[in-house]
């Protein structure tokens, strides 16, 4: 029995140490691609090294020459934590570097424009799934939104409803809604010269989308807040 406790707090340790390496190449990743992009770099690579601090001290738990050994159970724990680390250090591989600004009403004037390029002209539909996109992003930097917590936001608007006599412009919102509207949006963005990757999906279980870039890229001017 001891000799098997043996092996399986040496597998554990092993893994969480694979992990630790793993953390250090993706914050390593993270500040090269940071310093070639130039723009934001500085705060990417803040971010990392924040990030880094935070894997190695988990590490240095599980290291045989640690003064408090861990028992299998200490050691898997660190292992998870370490897991949730780089869950956050993916999470800021963003697919673009893309400054979004996103100006105006829902029930007036409302524009995207991308990188300073020419002003987007968006449909309410497109146009409120890519400010709960943009919210989002500033409020979860790197999170991805599920197709759920879509609807949910889309449906809080006043002028979506389940009763078609009350909605005004979306009526029983579903998830192929948002798949349309997230597919309008792509297009629109490449049409006017930008990149589609801009919204990325998510390929975990159950899907959903989040805005490709870093969260200090975005500005949100919502009028409707005014």
């Amino acid at each position: 029995m001891a000799g098997s406790s043996t092996q399986e707090n040496m597998a554990f340790l092993l893994e969480a140490q694979i992990v630790a390496d793993l953390g250090r190449l993706a914050v390593l990743r993270l500040a090269k691609g940071a310093l070639e992009d130039q723009d934001g770099a500085e705060a990417a690579l803040v971010e990392a090294t924040v990030l880094l601090h935070k894997v190695l001290a988990l590490a240095e738990a599980i290291r045989p020459e640690h003064e408090q050994a861990l028992s299998g159970a200490g050691i898997a724990t660190q292992a998870a934590a370490l897991r949730a680390q780089l869950d956050n250090l993916a999470a800021f591989t963003y697919k673009t570097n893309d400054v979004v600004c996103l100006k105006g009403a829902l029930e007036g004037d409302h524009y995207l424009q991308v990188n300073g390029l020419p002003p987007i002209t968006l449909g309410k539909r497109a146009f409120l799934v890519l400010r709960i996109l943009a919210r989002h992003a500033v409020a979860r930097p790197g999170a991805f939104m599920t197709i759920s917590e879509m609807l949910d936001a889309v449906s809080e608007h006043p002028g979506v409803c389940a009763n078609q006599k009350e909605a005004t412009f979306w009526n029983n919102p579903i998830a192929e809604d948002i798949h349309k509207a997230v597919s309008t949006l792509r297009d629109e963005i490449e049409n006017a010269g930008g990149n589609r990757l801009l919204i990325e999906s998510s390929e975990t279980y159950g899907g959903g989308y989040r805005l490709s870039t870093p969260h200090y890229n975005i500005i949100v001017e919502d009028f409707d807040d005014e």
